[in-house]
């Protein structure tokens, strides 16, 4: 009876994640031209480090 309450259970309601996996990523802002996504990756395949001038 167990096994078939938790069938009924299962089928009856919608799953819902509670919890999406994300990194935090910190560029300073002296690194320039890097790429930031809608989904949070970078890409730093066009980035540049940009010098203080003194």
């Amino acid at each position: 009876m167990l096994h078939e309450a938790e069938k009924v259970l299962m089928e009856s309601y919608t799953i819902i994640p509670l919890f999406y996996g994300k990194n935090a990523y910190y560029v300073k802002p002296y690194v320039k031209n890097y790429l930031k996504t809608p989904l949070a990756e970078i890409y730093f395949r066009n980035a540049y480090i940009e010098y203080a001038k003194r």
